[in-house]
């Protein structure tokens, strides 16, 4: 006497179970690679920064005459702000800060001005007549 269990594989079903996990497994490795793909892309992208930084250290290096890490223990606060008031850099910096604010000042009052009389201004009339 034969007994049927729900638990009965037949060939048909076991070879589509088979496939489904062959397409299951097939995209899993298609699914790494697009990954390792990325990671490589990443890690090139990671290169060049590095290489960039490299390069931006040199230049600066260069530039300042640096061959040694600079030593903070000579310095105080006071020593340090004085060379900062002392930079020329930093003063082109600040007039050029101070310009942008005059400009700013500047257009203010002019829109203010134009919102005050902007019920007299006629459009597409240019100068006096």
């Amino acid at each position: 006497m034969k007994t049927e269990k729900a638990t009965d594989i037949t060939e048909t079903t076991l070879h589509d179970i088979l496939l489904l996990m062959d397409s299951r497994i097939t995209h899993i490795e298609d699914t790494v690679m697009d990954i390792r793909e990325i990671m490589i892309k990443l890690v090139k992208q990671s290169n060049k920064v590095v290489s960039f930084l490299k390069q931006l250290e040199a230049d600066i290096d260069n530039r300042y005459e640096l061959t040694e890490p600079p030593s903070f223990e000579d310095f105080t606060k006071d020593k340090l702000n004085n060379r900062i008031d002392e930079s020329t850099s930093v003063k082109d910096i600040q007039d050029i800060i101070d310009g942008l604010k005059e400009k700013n000042n500047e257009l203010k009052e002019l829109e203010e001005e134009l919102e005050k009389n902007k019920d007299k201004i006629t459009p597409g009339l240019h100068g006096e007549s």
